[in-house]
């Protein structure tokens, strides 16, 4: 129970011959190099997934910078293309900031 059966086994076991040993070996190459081409097609599926998600992303990021482009191009035109000042620009939404009008406590 404790493996003395496993040793004694082995103890018994003959040597391999030349020729057990040489079908050994070529078995195991065999599965090595099974084994290297399973590792290689998975390696490679890998490879294409993590390419797919980086155009995807490069995608979305030139998106996100175009986006970007034309917000800022948009606010630009609005904000500064405008000859009101800031001073206007509060007179002319004094109403949206009020609750009341003449109320001193009305302010947001």
């Amino acid at each position: 129970d404790n493996g003395a059966d496993a040793a004694k086994a082995r103890a018994a076991r003959k040597p391999l011959t030349e020729e057990e040993r040489q079908e050994r070996l070529r078995a195991m190459q065999q599965d090595a190099e099974v084994h290297d081409d399973h590792r290689k097609k998975r390696i490679k599926v890998a490879e294409e997934k993590l390419a797919a998600t980086a155009q995807k992303e490069s995608v979305s990021t030139r998106d996100d910078a175009d986006e970007a482009k034309f917000q800022s191009k948009l606010n630009a035109d609005i904000f500064m293309g405008s000859a009101t000042t800031v001073e206007d620009r509060l007179t002319q939404n004094k109403h949206y900031r009020q609750r009341a009008v003449g109320d001193n406590e009305g302010f947001l």
